[in-house]
């Protein structure tokens, strides 16, 4: 509330001095919730219309902030070990652009010849008549799409009789390959079709009913629902080993992203069960089907380079109870955003006392909240942190080649002197500002996690941030603009399973949908010891070799 001003002024000074000292108080009020609505707005505009780069070039010497030389000296170190005081050097090399022009075609696409030949009455010369001599082609190449067809496969199983006399006749037919969807009308090539163009391409089952319906074929999506269903069955011991060889990581990477699903839907013969009805229901106006629709959570995790598999997990809510019943009892390192659900799980020790899972904060999420405050008043002060933190990036692409040994000796005698003179900057910044300005809130996240913050220097394979989780949920993000939300809880669960089959082949370097036709193909007849060779780095290896030996 603004101080109460008289109306009649007085005549004595002090009580005039006083009444401006009000008057500054509520001005000084008014321009500190002014400048938060406006950054405020500001983001809301950018979230929606804006860049989503985070790029910033300060124009400035590193070296130049006070308190880094100090920390340098402190190490042994002079300012050659840091490797970036030259503008030039601090700011990595611009990505060459591609030449504009007609790009090469592969060469192991197939290949049609359409000659083109002058008609007969212009095969003759223009100025004595002879006839023209064939001399060769001018040959150009363009790139044509044909549409995907379908084809269908007819099983013909040879059967045999015994044709002795006396003999009971037994008969004989030979076995047909196993198959992963008992009586299923798609073969492993249409499952695996279904799935990626679903959640990878962000098809919705009615779209791809209406693609098969132009070739005369009526599936409804009911059915295809169906095929994802007992497809993921099938497939779940090949999630449950993922998950088992992610849990063995030294260090695992999380995030998560928001679903929406609908209550009280799953029955086993509805559609509904892996997507919501194209009737409306993805935007209702009655309360009763808003009540049904509710915000549901998507966590990856992501395993080491010893375990490059990528594995979801769907929740009904957002507490740390979901994390925690995932991880059961991992101990290792795990990088996250300051999110406070995963507090009772670094809480937790082992006989010695010591964490048996370690935090690891991620100066991608500290980075961000400081570009935030770039168009405020105090954008000075946040060009002075995304300086010093983009310094921390340089040292992290000067030995991104390097190995683990090399890493973690270069950021103790690099990035711990950058990271002890960030901390004294932000003690000094945050006497310089008041509560409510936007950076205030970027300089408490740094402090308040200034020891996970840190924690990326214990270790090489440790990572800065944990970008790839986030650059993991992406395709979630994409696909439920599309598909709006999942048709139930169990539909949720189905999401999960086939976004770690996609994204964990993705990260192998695997043709998603190549990988997983072959892994419908053989799940039924691979025994529950040999499940690791289905898996898709594994497979890309297995590619690898055979194209060598050819």
């Amino acid at each position: 509330m603004p101080p109460e001003i008289p109306s009649v002024l007085p005549d004595e000074v002090s009580e005039l001095k006083e009444i401006i000292e009000l008057l500054k108080e509520a001005f000084n009020s008014l321009e500190d919730k002014y400048e938060s609505t406006r950054h405020r707005l500001q983001l809301m505009l950018k979230d929606r219309y804006g860049k989503r780069s985070e790029k910033f070039s300060p124009g400035q010497k590193l070296l130049g902030f006070p308190g880094i030389k100090e920390a340098l000296a402190a190490a042994g170190l002079t300012e050659d070990d840091l490797k970036f005081d030259d503008d030039d050097e601090a700011l990595p090399a611009p990505k060459k652009r591609s030449s504009h022009g007609r790009r090469k075609i592969p060469e192991d696409l197939p290949r049609e010849e359409v000659e083109h030949d002058l008609p007969e009455e212009e095969k003759f010369c223009d100025k004595c008549g002879d006839a023209l001599t064939a001399i060769g082609f001018d040959e150009s190449e363009q790139l044509e799409w044909v549409p995907g067809f379908y084809k269908a496969i007819k099983h013909k199983r040879c059967k045999y009789i015994c044709r002795k006399k006396g003999c009971k006749r037994s008969i004989k037919v030979a076995a047909k390959a196993e198959i992963s969807v008992y009586k299923c009308l798609a073969a492993a090539g249409l499952l695996a079709h279904t799935i990626i163009s679903k959640y990878d391409d962000h098809l919705p089952l009615y779209r791809q009913q209406e693609i098969i319906n132009r070739i005369g074929m009526d599936i409804n999506r009911s059915t295809m629902s169906d095929w994802i269903r007992q497809v993921v069955d099938k497939l779940q011991p090949i999630y449950n080993l993922m998950k088992q060889l992610v849990l063995r990581s030294k260090v695992i990477q999380t995030d998560d992203t928001y679903v929406k699903y609908q209550m009280g839907r799953g029955n086993i013969e509805s559609e509904s069960d892996i997507e919501g009805s194209t009737k409306g229901d993805a935007n209702p106006k009655s309360k009763a089907k808003q009540k049904k629709i509710q915000r549901g959570y998507i966590w990856p995790y992501l395993g080491d380079e010893d375990y490059p598999f990528v594995v979801f997990d769907f929740s009904t809510g957002r507490g740390g109870k979901h994390p925690k019943a995932f991880l059961g009892d991992y101990s290792g390192y795990l990088q996250a955003d300051a999110f406070g659900g995963y507090d009772a799980l670094f809480a937790k020790l082992d006989e010695n006392d010591r964490p048996l899972i370690r935090e690891v904060a991620c100066w991608a999420h500290a980075r961000r909240k400081f570009h935030e405050s770039l168009n405020t008043s105090q954008r000075e002060l946040a060009g002075e942190a995304m300086t010093m933190i983009n310094g921390l990036y340089d040292i992290e692409r000067d030995i991104k080649d390097k190995t683990d040994d090399e890493k973690k000796l270069a950021r103790k005698h690099r990035s711990k002197p950058l990271l002890n003179a960030i901390a004294a900057w932000l003690e000094t910044a945050s006497t310089k500002v008041i509560p409510s300005y936007p950076i205030t809130k970027a300089i408490n996240y740094a402090q308040k996690n200034w020891d996970a913050l840190n924690r990326y220097t214990e270790e090489g394979y440790l990572n800065i941030d944990n970008n790839a989780s986030e650059r993991a949920i992406k395709n979630i993000v994409i696909g439920r603009k599309n598909w709006m939300f999942a048709g139930s809880e169990t539909g949720g669960h189905i999401a999960a399973v086939c976004y770690t089959l996609i994204e964990s082949a993705k990260r192998a370097g695997a043709n998603p949908e190549a990988w997983l036709k072959f892994v419908i193909e053989n799940i039924a007849s691979t025994p529950k010891d040999r499940l690791s060779e289905l898996l898709p780095d594994q497979w890309v290896s297995n590619q690898q070799e055979s194209s060598l030996s050819t």
